[in-house]
């Protein structure tokens, strides 16, 4: 019971069906709150203190989406062609079972 140290009160009593009834009352959290300069985020809306900033900041938020929109083109691309090669393959072997069966 070393937890029960950080602990202000704790009572331990069995009732009379032969449960056990404990109670415990814990101290306020003890955790410090961060102070308000740690609490803002930089890059937040606060840091913006100009037009040029937001301008840039759109800037590169269109870049990323373009690059973004870009490497999921190749993707799909990528994945028309591997479905094409299995159509074709799927052919070619369909055509080689009836060759087989027909000889």
């Amino acid at each position: 019971m070393a937890a029960t140290e950080n602990m202000e009160l704790y009572k331990e009593e069995v009732t009379e069906r032969g449960a056990m009834k404990i109670e415990v009352v814990l101290e306020e959290a003890k955790k410090k709150k961060r102070p308000a300069s740690a609490r803002s985020r930089p890059g937040s809306a606060t840091s913006v203190r100009c037009m040029e900033d937001i301008e840039r900041r759109q800037q590169a938020a269109e870049e990323r989406r373009k690059m973004r929109e870009a490497t999921q083109l190749a993707q799909l691309a990528e994945k028309k062609k591997k479905g094409e090669d299995v159509r074709s393959k799927k052919v070619a072997n369909g055509d080689k079972l009836e060759e087989g069966v027909e000889s």
